[in-house]
């Protein structure tokens, strides 16, 4: 097979990206599904089976980790933080329960190791890429949903004769009060 042959295959799998990545989430669905069944059953150890599983947490940040890469862009540094120290916490512990009980947790550790590293790459990236978002009032939000109604629609909206039936629909809804213009107050209804 020459270099340009591979080429041509390469960019025929391209062509079917769309399909290849809906069957891609079909099997990252399915396998930790699987796995889970299988060490139920007893088919594989629960180390194996949890590792397997945890490896696929692993693997799922990579596009996340090239993604930010790719667009200097940055995660949530606190839901970083807090995932990559928790896993590498757990991933500590997983050992020590191995090695000084003789628990079988081995594979599983180690997964949650990497997984804990993938995380902590993405901490990185928050640091290195994070920026600031600019501070955005709500009345700046509101303004913009204001902007694009257009004008003789808003008008309507607020006309007399629908806030009249917005007003009643509210009455029915939560039985009136002061809020609605109704002074009664609890006390006297109960009289």
């Amino acid at each position: 097979m020459t270099p340009n042959d591979r080429m041509g295959l390469a960019l025929k799998l391209l062509g079917h990206l769309p399909l290849l990545k809906r069957l891609l989430l079909v099997v990252e669905a399915v396998f930790p599904l699987t796995m889970m069944a299988l060490g139920l059953l007893g088919a594989v150890s629960p180390d194996l089976a949890i590792a397997s599983i945890s490896a696929t947490f692993a693997l799922a940040l990579v596009p996340g980790i090239v993604q930010c890469y790719m667009g200097k862009l940055g995660w949530s540094k606190q839901s970083c933080t807090m995932t990559g120290v928790g896993l590498f916490s757990m991933s500590v512990l997983f050992y020590y329960t191995a090695f000084v009980y003789g628990a079988p947790l081995f594979l599983t550790a180690t997964t949650t190791m990497m997984s804990s590293a993938m995380w902590l790459v993405l901490l990185a990236q928050a640091f290195k890429y994070g920026k600031a978002a600019p501070a955005e009032s709500p009345l700046d939000h509101v303004t913009k949903v204001g902007d694009t109604i257009p004008a003789d629609v808003l008008k309507n909206a607020l006309s007399p004769e629908n806030m009249a039936q917005l007003q009643e629909m509210a009455q029915t809804l939560f039985g009136g009060g002061r809020m609605f213009g109704n002074d009664k107050s609890g006390d006297e209804e109960e009289e």
